[in-house]
Order: structure tokens, then sequence, then C-alpha cells
């Protein structure tokens, strides 16, 4: 006996793109209604412009030239007191 399916699904992608569209949607729904809101705090979100991607970069360490971390150095001594215990 062959079973049939009586109902399909769709497959993953489609699911996907359905709750993707739904998301977008809502929400642009709420910030459509959070701008005219009275509370500014909530119209200060609504309206936030992030930082240049660049902003919270950090220089990497020159090896060369910087001096090694607390942790570096700690790390190199227990190193060094491991080699001296084996030997």
């Amino acid at each position: 006996m062959v079973r049939q399916k009586l109902f399909t699904s769709p497959g993953p992608r489609a699911r996907f793109s359905t709750i993707s569209k739904y998301m977008k949607d809502a929400s642009e729904r709420f910030f459509d209604v959070a701008t005219g809101r009275p509370n500014p705090l909530l119209v200060s979100a609504v309206s936030y412009e992030p930082p240049p991607p660049h902003h919270f970069c950090r220089r990497p360490r020159n090896v060369l030239l910087d001096p090694p971390y607390d942790l570096t150095l700690e790390m190199e001594k227990l190193i060094d007191l491991n080699k001296i215990a084996i030997d």
C-alpha cells in the first residue's frame, strides 16, 4: 500500500523567505508606528544611526615593537617552570 501526502509543505527555502518577509514587514510597521510616539527614548532608538564600521577598530598589536600582554608573560613563566621541572 502506498501512502500519499495529503498536504505538501514548501521546501526550507520557501519557508525561510516567508519568515524573512514577515519579519521585515513587522519591523517596518513597528518603526513606522514608533516614530509618531511621544516617548523621546523610543523615537531616538528608531532614528538611531550606527557609527562608521571602523569606529571601534583597535590597532593590532605589533609583535616586534609592543610589549607582550600580561597573560602572555604569565604563560611564558609557566612554560619555563614546566621545562625546569621536567629537566
